[in-house]
């Protein structure tokens, strides 16, 4: 959306300009084959941690140097495993909220706002704060008095097409 003028409200600010809302979107089968290879790659990372973890523990109690290098390089080895395993980019992947289905489609109910400056150089983005969204009607949309478990007067309806909205 575009802000035509910046918005200030107590603490908080809006920038001028173009405003992006995004939510992770997967279809049922991509859902589906992520959450077994973050479930392997979990796997994978635990033992590696274990072996980290005992391997470390071992090479501090031993007093020979040979064993020590060994253990120091199976603690290594455990390390290597547990970078290539992929558990922390599965780890910071929304796979396990909650989705709003959508015509086929799984939405993350947790997004993003996020702006960007319209520099010609590619200036970084800039995280606004989060978005939740739900699945609800069109008739509720008049009705609803509660929004991000705070009472607030409900937004007016606009008399929007409930044709062109998404409908489960």
């Amino acid at each position: 959306m575009n802000v035509p003028q910046e918005i200030k409200r107590n603490d908080a600010k809006i920038p001028s300009g173009r405003v992006y809302l995004t939510f992770p979107v997967y279809s049922k089968e991509s859902l589906q084959h992520l959450k077994e290879r973050k479930e392997k790659a979990e796997e994978v990372a635990n033992e590696a941690m274990e072996r980290l973890k005992n391997e470390s523990a071992m090479m501090e109690q031993t007093d020979n140097p040979i064993m020590k290098a060994l253990h120091f390089r199976q603690a290594c080895k455990a390390h290597e495993d547990l970078d290539y395993s992929g558990y922390r980019s599965y780890k910071s992947m929304p796979l396990d909220k909650e989705m709003v289905e959508l015509k086929g489609l799984h939405v993350c109910s947790v997004g993003t706002l996020w702006t960007k400056d319209e520099n010609v150089f590619g200036s970084p983005q800039t995280l606004l704060g989060s978005a939740s969204m739900m699945l609800g009607d069109i008739s509720d949309l008049v009705e609803k008095k509660e929004v991000a478990r705070r009472n607030r007067k409900p937004t007016a309806y606009d008399g929007l097409d409930p044709d062109l909205l998404l409908r489960p």
